[in-house]
């Protein structure tokens, strides 16, 4: 076969197969390069979903009229909405994100007497897990004036709700009139 096959191209059998294996194989890294973009485009589509949906989320917290705080399992803030700054008197989330709840609004109770953390009802939340909703509450702004507040703190999961220790917890604001 191999001499028939030469006699009738003048090429030897191996050089063809080598020249269809070569074609096949680039064949193949087309096909990839096809699924590969496809791929691409579905990951590009899916991202272009997922910043839709943060922005949307981010345009709901930054719209609720009540003062919405997030804190991390050890007290401090990691964000803030505009009606939280606005109520307690700062002019960006910078100067609250990274500092401890605690020490900035819920220090002292309204007869001006410290308030221990272990006794802080939001801290209690970050511990148990457990939502509490407070109405005879004081917060205190930046510049030292105290205000009444109704506030509930409730703990959010970010990892799935199956995790035994509450990471994260939401304290939602209201001022009492």
């Amino acid at each position: 076969n191999d001499r028939l096959f030469l006699s009738l191209t003048g090429v030897p059998v191996q050089i063809f197969r080598a020249v269809c294996a070569v074609l096949a194989a680039l064949a193949v890294a087309k096909i990839l390069c096809i699924f590969h973009f496809e791929g691409r485009n579905k990951l590009l589509d899916s991202l272009a979903t997922i910043q839709q949906i943060n922005r949307r989320n981010e345009l709901i917290l930054q719209t609720a009229a009540e003062g919405i705080i997030g804190i991390e399992h050890a007290g401090n803030v990691i964000f803030a909405n505009r009606a939280a700054l606005a109520l307690l008197g700062y002019p960006g989330a910078n100067e609250l994100v990274g500092h401890n709840l605690h020490t900035l609004i819920h220090h002292t109770d309204s007869a001006g007497q410290p308030k221990s953390v272990e006794s802080c009802p939001i801290h209690l939340s970050l511990r148990d897990g457990a939502e509490r909703r407070l109405d005879d509450e004081i917060f205190w702004r930046k510049e030292g004036t105290s205000f009444p507040v109704e506030f509930t703190c409730a703990p959010f999961y970010e990892d799935g709700a199956s995790q035994a220790v509450y990471k994260q917890i939401l304290v939602e604001t209201v001022v009492i009139a």
